[in-house]
């Protein structure tokens, strides 16, 4: 660099001249800034520079892939301060013009094209994979899996939750796949500026116009770009039209079948009944008789298949004809296949689907057949029968002839489809509850202790089982999900460090609080996990006074203006286009601060009417409902969810029930569903807990939210307030808590 005594003055500004003569536009300081942002000032490479530019006549406007690096990072910073007429060198492999970190047998390449030429095999899920590895302690992984683990998940930055990683900021901090936006392109269909479902060399196309591409060919016959219905001999594709007609059907008939509209749905289409409303389409038909409704008439459930002189529906015998539609078997209204209705259809097939090894429907899994047979949609039932891995399993049980229980779902291999059978068997009461959470923390830490050294997994084994899971079966409160994934962190922190250790020549017995200090100053703020981890192995004896400290829980830093709070809790209560379990969620939430996981968890017995007044039963506490609110609770759970087994009609149903009746629904696509409807639960959450706290004294604030006083008391502290706040609020004066009162009757006003 300039000062040192290998430094030559004249490369200095023949390489300065040589740039402001290629690039006229760019002045003398700006040019020497340029060069010293591509490391070019340092004596070595700017010889080295000088000696390529001096043989390449455009070395600055398009050098090849030969060049110096020096040369290379030159133009990637030229493109990135404007200057377009830069060309970088390409990949001499996949062509691209990023920056080139290694070399092949083709000449200099990008670190993608490095990776590919160096696949390895994951320890994990046991394939080549040529995407960036990680070394952890059971060996190197491939990125997907290293995804999944959850040592590289960290704490969002927007919505505090950890995840995995999906985008890095600026400040160092990190956004979760659900709150990092996807990059959006410019779509050479439409135009719009959109997120890209694929790139081409012509450019970006949006979702749209990719699948109208992908499915768009020129038919083959009338040679007319249309969407691909099916081969020929004449060509690869042909459209609907021309495919009907060659076929001698069109629309799924005959091609001779006039076409007429709808006496239903009013659209032109083939004719599949004629009633007394007139002529009805084959789709209208086969709703119409597999889904009876009550007639406008006679108010019975029939198959309505006419229209009084207003235009509702009505049955056959009320249109003045024989024509009704009923099971041959039952009697029932309704016709699914050959007569029969669907009821009496999926009836049939459970019984085909559960025979056991003696051609009968073995005992214990009767109440079973029995609650699907009761579904309130018995067609779904016969879906989920047909392409359901649940039901294949449960096919698989029911041959064995052996009787169904936990042991025996927990001794297959963990999967969506596993939990779900369980599930319905604890509903039907084949099988005794129990917190599923913790049921599945044993088969896996099994699982995961299998391919660890002995001497570790001896320890962890110990640790987790007489230490972690110990104080978990002593809790007052089940096990949730969120406390699952901490046992597991904690497992895998616990090993992780245990092959620290060892890489470093230690034991357990020799290590001291150097070693620990420098675990958590070099690792990352996980790292913090082995606290537990210390704390016991100090307790057994296995090591010294040696400790970590505590994990304190962050400030809130989330939030919104109150303004925004208000604006959001008004469109939840008055907002028909959002969905009711939603708006009643988002109420609670924006309203009172309670958690999300808090309300999923709300049952019908904690909703009380008292005096024309209703009350939400917290704990020991009530909280008294604004009327449109309590109207919105009323309503769930929301019409429409489709089940497998029948509603429930407990008194402590769940008011938010999720794929079987007596669990709620998943917490994480609710808070995606809340979120596409542009509500900000945790930072509405995080206002209205601090609005509270600033109003009220912790020890009220604990008993109104049945909130634990130590949170109710760090809530107190960020809100800067004590009692004397709320005892002059008592007496009358004009405070914070009276405007805020204010404010939230003006949101609950229509």
């Amino acid at each position: 660099m300039k000062g040192s005594a290998d430094f030559r003055p004249e490369a200095w500004a023949r390489v300065t001249e040589r740039l402001m003569r290629d690039l006229p536009d760019i002045t003398q300081e700006a040019a020497e800034r340029m060069l010293r942002d591509a490391g070019i000032h340092k004596p070595k490479t700017l010889n080295a520079v000088d000696a390529y530019l001096t043989d390449a006549p455009d070395g600055i406007r398009a050098p090849d892939a030969s060049c110096p690096r020096a040369v290379m990072r030159l133009s990637h910073v030229l493109v990135a301060a404007g200057h377009t007429v830069i060309t970088p060198p390409a990949c001499t492999q996949c062509h691209r013009r990023v920056m080139l970190s290694g070399t092949g047998p083709s000449g200099r390449i990008c670190g993608q094209c490095v990776r590919r030429n160096a696949p390895f095999t994951c320890v994990r899920c046991g394939r080549q994979s040529v995407s960036s590895r990680t070394n952890l302690h059971d060996g190197t992984v491939c990125s997907t899996c290293f995804s999944r683990d959850p040592l590289s998940h960290r704490q969002c930055s927007n919505c505090g939750r950890v995840r995995a990683r999906a985008r890095r900021l600026p400040d160092g901090g990190v956004l979760c796949p659900g709150c990092a936006p996807r990059p959006t392109h410019t779509c050479i269909g439409c135009g719009r500026e959109r997120p890209a479902q694929c790139i081409t060399d012509d450019g970006a196309l949006c979702n749209g116009c990719y699948a109208r591409i992908r499915m768009s060919w020129t038919c083959g016959l009338c040679g007319v770009v249309r969407r691909r219905q099916g081969g020929s001999v004449l060509g690869p594709h042909l459209c609907g039209a021309c495919h009907g007609v060659r076929n001698g059907t069109y629309k799924g008939r005959r091609a001779s079948t006039p076409l007429s509209p709808c006496a239903f749905c009013h659209r032109e289409r083939a004719v599949g009944n004629h009633w007394p409303a007139g002529a009805v389409c084959s789709p209208c038909s086969r709703r119409t008789k597999s889904y009876p409704l009550p007639c406008a008439s006679c108010k019975e459930h029939a198959v309505l298949i006419g229209l009084d002189d207003s235009g509702r529906r009505i049955c056959g015998p009320c249109a003045g004809t024989t024509l009704d539609y009923r099971c041959r078997h039952c009697g029932q209204p309704g016709v699914e296949v050959d007569g029969r209705c669907s009821r009496c259809v999926t009836a049939d097939l459970l019984t085909d689907a559960l025979r056991g090894p003696e051609s009968g429907i073995p005992g214990p899994l009767r109440p079973l057949v029995a609650a699907l047979q009761a579904a309130p949609d018995p067609r779904s039932v016969a879906v989920w029968l047909k392409g359901s891995a649940a039901a294949d399993l449960l096919r698989a049980l029911a041959l064995t002839g052996q009787p169904v229980t936990h042991a025996v779902l927990d001794a297959l291999a963990p999967g969506r489809h596993v939990n779900y059978v369980r599930e319905i068997l604890v509903r039907t009461e084949i099988l005794p509850p129990r917190n599923d959470e913790l049921g599945r923390l044993q088969p896996w830490l099994q699982r995961q202790l299998a391919d660890q050294p002995d001497h570790h997994a001896r320890v962890v084994r110990n640790y987790a089982e007489w230490f972690l899971l110990h104080r978990i079966r002593r809790a007052r409160r089940p096990l949730t999900k969120s406390g699952a994934a901490r046992f597991r962190f904690r497992v895998c922190v616990a090993l992780e460090f245990l092959a620290w250790i060892e890489d470093r020549g230690r034991t357990l017995d020799t290590i001291d609080q150097g070693d620990v200090d420098h675990w958590l100053a070099n690792g990352t703020r996980r790292h913090r996990e082995i606290r537990p981890f210390l704390k016991w192995t100090t307790q057994r004896r296995l090591t010294r006074s040696i400790s970590a400290p505590a994990n304190r829980p962050n400030p809130p830093s989330i939030f919104i203006e109150e303004s925004a709070n208000l604006a959001q809790l008004q469109r939840c209560l008055n907002d028909d286009t959002i969905d009711v379990d939603l708006r009643a969620a988002g109420a609670l939430t924006l309203l009172y601060g309670i958690s999300t996981t808090r309300v999923l968890a709300l049952r019908h017995n904690q909703i009380r009417v008292a005096k024309g007044a209703t009350y939400l039963v917290l704990k020991d506490h009530e909280l008294l409902l604004p009327t449109r609110l309590a109207e919105l609770l009323a309503q769930l759970p929301r019409p429409g969810r489709r089940s497998t087994l029948p509603e429930s009609q407990a008194p402590d149903r769940l008011l938010f029930p999720g794929r079987t009746p007596h669990r709620p629904v998943d917490a994480g696509g609710f808070g995606k569903r809340l979120k596409l409807s542009g509500l900000t639960i945790r930072a509405g959450r995080n206002t209205a807990l601090v609005g509270l706290a600033a109003e009220l004294p912790a020890a009220v604030l604990s008993d109104l939210l049945a909130i634990d006083i130590i949170t109710a008391t760090r809530w107190a502290k960020y809100a800067k307030r004590d009692w004397i706040d709320y005892l002059a609020a008592r007496h009358g004066d004009p405070s914070g808590l009276q405007r805020r009162r204010a404010s939230v009757t003006v949101a609950l006003s229509p």
